[in-house]
């Protein structure tokens, strides 16, 4: 028996039996101190997924995690119990033992392939069950195009010129580029460790990466994806965006509860917001006024003035908000309400919530259509997006995706969410 497992074993025994259907990872030969262990390890880690995780996600959001070594899994469970799981130091152990374990002794090897119709009209969703990403069309109210072979895609953002599309893949570790013409594999480059959000510049000359286990932002050429800078931020970052007008960037670091600000003019950090506990997802206005930032601990989402860098507003919304978006036409704010599986539509002026709808399970990607009339939601847990009417403030559509959508980008001219700044609107 090896000295983790030793100790793992030692330290918690929760006595919940096994009935995940998720099949063993360990031999089932004759019996020795080796293989025991091995039971009753996965035995008691199991118990306290079922006990402990569970209750906010299912067990196939961790177990579709095969990449991940001991020092990933210690970061995201790190992350886990600042987000509220209750676990023991010990038990941690045991979880990270047991999952690095399970890691290594199974493979995902698959080419990326690209099937279907593909277009600049689409809505992207990086598929983190499904190790896909989704093309759908709007229109149409289906997927048409799948792009497969992918880790784990975890978020995706588009050019705003509407010709590529980017995705980080957490279990390679690298960012992968696509076109949305016909869905082929552009070109690929790693960041920094664990990437987790992508941006680009709205000029296109760069593409920004928040890389979590590195507590970095990196900086690459858009054309070559060649490193340009690297920044320090705030631990574990997660989102980020950048101003309209290409000048600041905003990055959260979801365990020192801040926001970094960067001059992407002079390429040099300059300044720290504090915020709430564990900040996610920043998302700028297209006025170029303001950033607001989801607060998952608290609930709340801040505002911070464009001019001054200064927290000028918060509110209280849902259920542990994932990502949050500003429509186009910067009057709206959205949330997605995680737990609580709705959305908050907020008054960007006066950072009041005017709506709370229900979506599918797990409400968690922003997006808009260029006229500001719906919001565009990615429900992980229910592998569906809901298109929201704003004014009816109703969901009018749901739509099924890949497995597990995480991260959601809209195409020109269908839907162009905030993250690639205003459009004009769609002519009747």
């Amino acid at each position: 028996m090896n000295r983790a497992m030793k100790r793992a074993l030692a330290s918690v025994a929760v006595g919940v039996p096994v009935a995940l259907g998720l099949g063993t990872i360990w031999a089932h030969a004759a019996v020795s101190e080796e293989a025991s262990a091995g039971k009753n390890l996965e035995k008691n880690a199991v118990g306290l997924l079922q006990q402990r995780c569970q209750a906010c996600h299912s067990l196939g959001r961790v177990f579709n995690r095969l990449d991940d070594d001991r020092t990933k899994w210690g970061r995201t469970l790190t992350k886990m119990r600042a987000y509220g799981a209750f676990l023991t130091n010990q038990e941690a152990e045991l979880l990270e033992t047991y999952l690095a374990e399970r890691a290594k002794q199974q493979a995902f090897d698959a080419p990326i392939r690209a099937s279907g119709r593909f277009g600049k009209d689409m809505i992207w969703t990086a598929d983190e069950l499904g190790r896909s990403i989704s093309a759908i069309d709007l229109g149409h109210g289906a997927v048409t195009g799948t792009i497969t072979g992918i880790h784990n895609p975890h978020n995706i953002t588009m050019s705003p010129d509407g010709e590529r599309i980017f995705v980080t893949d957490t279990g390679r570790e690298e960012i992968l580029v696509f076109g949305t013409v016909n869905g082929g594999l552009i070109g690929r480059f790693k960041a920094d460790l664990n990437p987790m959000h992508v941006f680009v510049s709205p000029n296109q000359k760069y593409v920004l990466v928040t890389n979590s286990n590195s507590d970095s932002v990196t900086v690459h050429d858009y054309l070559t994806f060649a490193r340009i800078a690297t920044f320090p931020v705030g631990g574990l970052p997660h989102g980020l965006t950048i101003t309209p007008d290409g000048r600041f960037v905003y990055a959260a670091g979801q365990l020192t509860d801040d926001v970094t600000v960067i001059d992407l003019e002079k390429l040099k950090v300059v300044q720290r917001i504090h915020t709430g506990q564990i900040p996610v997802v920043p998302a700028a206005s297209s006025s170029n006024r303001f950033v607001v930032v989801s607060v998952l601990k608290t609930s709340e989402i801040w505002k911070i003035d464009v001019a001054t860098q200064r927290v000028v507003g918060t509110v209280k919304v849902q259920g542990f908000p994932g990502q949050v978006g500003v429509s186009p036409d910067s009057r709206w704010v959205v949330s997605g309400n995680q737990i609580t599986n709705n959305v908050s539509v907020i008054d960007a002026t006066t950072m009041a919530v005017v709506a709370t709808i229900d979506t599918g399970k797990w409400a968690h990607g922003v997006g808009f259509t260029p006229d500001s009339k719906n919001a565009i939601i990615s429900n992980e847990e229910d592998s569906t997006i809901s298109v929201i009417d704003l004014l009816k403030r109703k969901v009018v559509r749901s739509i099924r995706t890949g497995l597990g959508p995480n991260g959601i980008v809209g195409g020109y001219p269908v839907a162009m969410p905030y993250t690639c700044g205003p459009r004009q609107p769609l002519k009747p």
